[in-house]
């Protein structure tokens, strides 16, 4: 098992998600339990609704701490990449400055839940301005895709250069959006957005979803390897 997890607030002390540096070990742990050998941590950037006390430089210093601290255990825990989630809303536009993916130009861009389909738009726009390419975070929680599916998927269609990641606990739990990217195949990389001891890895989970839904076809097996791991090794150069 070999899977990377493209998305998690694991870092300590920096968003709303782990709290400690015994936290964030006990989730990557976990992680690493449930088969996802490398991690992209996305901390949150931009977002008016959760307190984050680190710009840039100071994620970049609470990172190398853990990845000295994940050290001292050679193998215990996934391979880290330090990325962001990067919030967009119109209402409240601050300069765009995310840390991207890996060693790639892609941003994991978070938008408002009630967003529609020209906010997201919007927002694709105004990375593309910047330089930056376009991971959507959980689309399967936003207005444009839960109330437009058609619309959104048009423009996904008519958009390559777009990526989504959907999350591992909507995939386990059948969300109706979310299948609705694995079964169009719009659908690019899982992450488990989890938190903490609030909202455990369920990496597993998804995985075991997923296998069950690919069975013995190929193609969809393919397809799941690729949403688990070749996607994101070519996108994000891991």
């Amino acid at each position: 098992m070999h899977y990377i997890d493209c998305h998690s607030h694991l870092l300590p002390g920096v968003d709303d998600g782990c709290d400690s540096m015994a936290e964030s070990l006990d989730m990557l742990r976990m992680l690493r339990s449930q088969g996802v050998d490398r991690a992209v941590l996305t901390p949150h950037m931009n977002t008016p609704y959760v307190f984050t006390p680190y710009g840039k430089g100071g994620l970049r210093r609470v990172f190398e701490s853990l990845k000295k601290a994940c050290a001292a255990e050679p193998g215990a825990y996934p391979a880290l990449t330090l990325g962001s989630e990067y919030h967009y809303d119109p209402r409240y536009c601050g300069a765009i400055d995310p840390i991207p993916m890996g060693e790639s130009r892609y941003v994991l861009l978070e938008l408002p839940y009630e967003a529609d389909i020209r906010t997201v738009g919007e927002a694709v726009d105004a990375l593309r301005d910047k330089g930056f390419g376009t991971v959507l975070a959980h689309p399967e929680k936003y207005d444009a895709f839960i109330e437009t599916w058609e619309e959104g998927l048009r423009f996904l269609r008519g958009a390559p250069d777009v990526k989504v990641q959907i999350e591992a606990w909507d995939t386990q739990k059948h969300n109706e959006v979310t299948w609705r990217f694995i079964e169009s195949r719009t659908a690019h990389v899982i992450g488990s957005d989890s938190h903490g001891y609030h909202k455990p890895p369920a990496y597993e989970l998804a995985v075991n979803a997923l296998a069950a839904w690919a069975g013995d076809d190929p193609e969809r097996r393919d397809y799941m390897e690729k949403l688990t791991t070749e996607n994101a090794e070519r996108l994000f150069r891991l």
